[in-house]
């Protein structure tokens, strides 16, 4: 075993390994060498910024913070562990007492066992501005295009005003408080809190860091109503031989443009202008009507009146004179005649059953029931029209008085010049 060992320089290696590895510790522990770090581009922290505003009313004019590079140096252990966020730079502000540019000094930390070699600059240029608070009016805008139909009312504010806060010269630049409203959510009354923009009098936006909304949000409501062609209709009652099927309605205009809450403009078919009753329409009927919307609608354009006419198909007027007057319920005693022996009388109805007519489909009636009598005269008496079995779907048109001469049976008459 033993000369295995020196035939191969076994303790001879061994010693060598430890002797490499007490040198390494060696140069490691006591000789720790030593290097730079540049950070560039380090921001400069400003202290003391809230008091300069509140006791001289002046913010930081720049919309940026200063910056500075930094050189430090320190071992290399120790250079390890630094990051720029390891190393803060700060200028107090408390010797600023009005606007203007200033040349500020700051002070650097680093972490121990680091030293600061060089920076620059040695000072940094700040600007400071009056601060000024000012009121400004709040207005909305409508981003984009609505879809077809809905219309944004008059938008409503929980506050007609907002408090911003900025610059001197950014806030004299400022003429309102702009909301900007997503025209793709009015499809429905809207209602919410929303952030605005300070824009000057041409709608700009004012961008700047130094600007500071007091009031952040702006409680908003924008009622929506809905547009719609609406039919404009008349009511129709049958009557004296004319059904609503034929007749033959024209209105102009036909339809109007009516506006109102979402869901009752959909619900709206149409308008009514009036009722007619055919029955008090003899051939046609022409009328200029007002257009009356109903309670909650509003009617758009300058048509507020519309034309009707109104006409019938299928339907004849015939003037029939007939000789079938009966008169009935004479009183006992006395004897009566009727003067006419025929008459004219206007009926209405489907064409094929006016000129179907025949003597006995149309007769009159006169009853003496209940009448006053002398010894003798004359009475004018209402005769009632009376329609056959096969054309009761005949209107009668007029009022007709028939003239009966009567005298009491064995009773000479009285002459009354006599």
């Amino acid at each position: 075993m033993k000369e295995w060992l020196k035939k191969h320089d076994i303790p001879l290696r061994v010693l060598s390994l430890l002797l490499a590895f007490m040198l390494w510790f060696f140069v490691v522990g006591q000789e720790d060498p030593t290097k730079s770090l540049t950070f560039r581009e380090m921001p400069v922290e400003l202290i003391g910024l809230d008091a300069l505003k509140s006791s001289h009313s002046l913010i930081l004019a720049d919309d940026d913070l200063p910056t500075v590079s930094v050189e430090v140096n320190g071992a290399v252990s120790k250079l390890s562990g630094v990051s720029a966020d390891k190393i803060t730079v700060r200028a107090d502000v408390s010797s600023v007492t009005q606007a203007g540019e200033y040349s500020l000094t700051y002070d650097i930390s680093v972490p121990n066992g680091v030293t600061v070699v060089n920076s620059t600059p040695s000072a940094v240029k700040v600007h400071f501005g009056d601060l000024v608070e000012r009121e400004l009016p709040v207005e909305v805008v409508i981003d984009g295009v609505m879809r077809e139909g809905y219309v944004a009312l008059e938008p409503e504010l929980g506050q007609s005003t907002v408090s911003v806060s900025g610059l001197a010269e950014e806030m004299a630049r400022a003429a309102a408080a702009r909301i900007e409203v997503d025209a793709d959510v009015l499809n429905r009354n809207y209602e919410t809190s929303l952030r605005y923009d300070v824009v000057d009098a041409a709608g700009q936006v004012i961008k700047s860091d130094t600007l500071v909304h007091n009031d952040i949000y702006v409680r908003i409501k924008v009622p929506v109503q809905l547009q719609k062609l609406v039919d404009l209709s008349v009511g129709l009652v049958a009557g004296k031989g004319v059904t609503e099927e034929d007749a033959v309605v024209s209105i102009e205009p036909s339809a109007v443009l009516v506006q109102g809450e979402i869901e009752a403009v959909r619900k709206l078919e149409n308008i009514e202008l009036t009722t007619v009753d055919l029955a008090s329409t003899f051939d046609s009927y022409n009328g200029k009507l007002p257009i009356v919307v109903p309670e909650g609608f509003e009617l758009l354009g300058e048509q507020k009146h519309a034309q009707v006419n109104i006409s019938f198909q299928g339907i004849t007027n015939l003037t029939f004179r007939t000789d079938d007057i009966e008169l009935i319920n004479v009183p006992d005693g006395y004897h009566a005649e009727l003067r006419e022996k025929e008459m004219a009388v206007t009926v209405r109805g489907p064409s094929d059953m006016v000129a179907g007519l025949v003597s006995g489909d149309v007769s009159l009636q006169v009853d003496m029931r209940g009448r006053t009598l002398a010894v003798s005269g004359s009475l004018a008496i209402p005769a009632t029209v009376i329609l056959g079995e096969n054309v009761q779907e005949l209107g009668v048109f007029g009022t007709y008085t028939v003239y009966v001469d009567y005298e009491k049976i064995g009773q000479t008459p009285v002459d009354p010049e006599a």
